[in-house]
């Protein structure tokens, strides 16, 4: 059977994401106690040094080597938040960390900071004696204390909220990211019966499964708009919402965001019927998902844009060119920041190119593309420092509300630096990113994208539907009729696709 992947992530002793942060339940915290860094195990040349802006005077400083150990002891079992006071002048660090020995996520990101801030972290930590560790990765930054507050309560979260289910021969089994946080799962419900589904570990937390509902039960549901429940022990359930379709959904524009993991292509099919590839990801990538699929769905490929050259984004670039002729290729020393022009019936209006910045990233090319009221915006692999340069372009203009968008693909796949008054600005109902597992360890997505902007949004703009983690629900696809009419699936398998592509 072929397969959509939704992913099933059942936080346990130590969540990969800082959201569980901003998804905490109100209590009060029963513990709330810091343990110095000087006072801490110290292993393979990490030094104590003197400071007296730090906390007790004193720091300790990594270098290229070595790990600091907090022995923390607490009266009971459950989930913790971790304050870990730092600096890191230079900038944004990774570390890995370690939880009673065992490293459940790839790393800790810690963001940029010439004086002392606190990275957040949430870990499972058993009653009585527990051993946290934090041990050189990138090294160089300077640590200053270990607070340890809780027990937390963590709400649950699913990933993605909703999703279509064609009832074809080809149908696809389905898979939900659940991020458990500790709260125990009683039941997947749908209109009071019980819905069949298996498991499988995920690497990256100890706790984590994938959670797969089965095609052959999802063609026994009737058409329409089905309300699926995740029940849980003390919390109301979640819902997950499933529209179930003989046919696609009417569309004018369609974009498909190709899981090429730390890369990025998309693909643009306009309402003329031309086609754009944004970028063509690793030449492995372009190989294996992005000519096969091109080739799959017998699409002619009209425009080729290449935002920057790095690899991940141009690797395939020949493959593409010498493949599909009468390509028209362009890339970011081809637009002006500012320019607006027609492509194919949208809009395309250059928000970054090759002047605005000093290196690849900050050359990147990033830009929206327009339809009907529908905004994408493609982030290309630009920074903070050129969101801000956009913001105030835009402030200048006193036309913010010109940034906003429906969709936005994330810069720099929320692994470099990104300006969170950008993104609440920008106000995107979906934000894709074209990422590995390993951005559970930059700070750009955990202690910027995931604590400052995500919960920003759905509390103050209450646009916010969800962020999509490309190498957790698979492929993601955008049908667009107009800005009020639009909607978004995601897919492991995009054979499942062939008569869905195209109306």
């Amino acid at each position: 059977m072929k397969k959509i992947i939704i992913v099933l992530m059942l936080a346990g002793l130590l969540l990969t994401s800082s959201c569980a942060v901003n998804s905490l339940r109100e209590q009060p915290p029963i513990e709330n106690e810091t343990y110095e860094a000087e006072q801490a195990e110290l292993l393979d040349g990490i030094a104590v040094r003197d400071d007296s802006s730090a906390s007790g005077g004193k720091f300790i400083q990594m270098k290229d080597t070595g790990s600091v150990i907090f022995h923390v002891d607490v009266e009971q079992e459950g989930l913790y938040e971790l304050l870990i006071g730092y600096r890191a002048p230079d900038s944004d660090k990774a570390q890995r960390i370690l939880i009673n020995e065992k490293e459940y996520a790839p790393q800790i990101g810690f963001l940029i900071s010439p004086t002392w801030t606190q990275a957040t972290k949430i870990a499972g930590l058993k009653a009585g004696a527990n051993k946290i560790e934090l041990k050189k990765d990138w090294g160089y930054m300077d640590i200053d204390y270990l607070t340890v507050r809780g027990p937390v309560k963590v709400m649950p979260e699913i990933s993605p909220v909703r999703n279509t289910f064609y009832k074809v021969p080809a149908a696809t089994d389905l898979f939900i990211k659940l991020d458990k946080n500790a709260n125990k799962l009683i039941s997947i419900m749908n209109n009071v019966k019980k819905v069949p589904y298996e498991d499988e570990d995920v690497w990256y937390t100890e706790d984590s499964k994938m959670i797969k509902i089965p095609a052959a039960y999802l063609q026994t549901l009737s058409n329409g708009v089905h309300e699926i429940l995740f029940n849980f022990e003390d919390i109301e359930p979640l819902k997950f919402e499933l529209e179930v379709r003989d046919t696609a959904k009417d569309s004018e524009l369609t974009i498909i965001s190709l899981d090429v993991r730390h890369g990025a292509s998309v693909l643009v099919i306009f309402p003329t019927g031309k086609t754009l590839l944004i970028d063509t990801g690793t030449e492995e990538m372009c190989k294996k998902q992005v000519i096969p699929f091109i080739d799959r769905h017998n699409i002619a490929l009209d425009y080729l844009y290449i935002t920057h050259y790095h690899d991940d984004h141009c690797g395939g670039k020949q493959l593409i060119e010498e493949k599909y002729k009468d390509l028209i290729v362009k890339d970011y020393k081809d637009f002006k920041t500012g320019q607006e022009f027609e492509l194919e019936k949208t809009k395309v209006t250059i928000l970054n190119s090759y002047d605005d910045g000093d290196e690849e990233n900050t050359r990147s090319l990033s830009f929206r593309i327009e339809y009907k009221g529908f905004v994408y915006t493609h982030g290309g692999d630009i920074y903070g420092d050129n969101q801000r340069r956009i913001l105030q372009q835009y402030k200048a203009m006193n036309d913010l509300n010109a940034l906003r968008t429906h969709v936005y693909h994330a810069n720099h796949h929320f692994h470099g630096s990104v300006d969170a008054e950008y993104l609440r600005t920008i106000d995107p109902y979906l934000i894709i990113v074209s990422a590995e597992e390993h951005v559970y360890g930059r700070a750009a997505y955990t202690q910027k994208v995931q604590r400052d902007v995500l919960p920003y949004l759905k509390k103050n703009n209450k646009r916010l539907i969800e962020d999509l983690l490309h190498f957790e629900v698979g492929h993601v696809i955008v049908r667009v009729k107009n800005g009020t009419n639009w909607g978004y699936e995601t897919y492991k398998d995009l054979d499942a696709l062939v008569p869905f592509l195209k109306n």
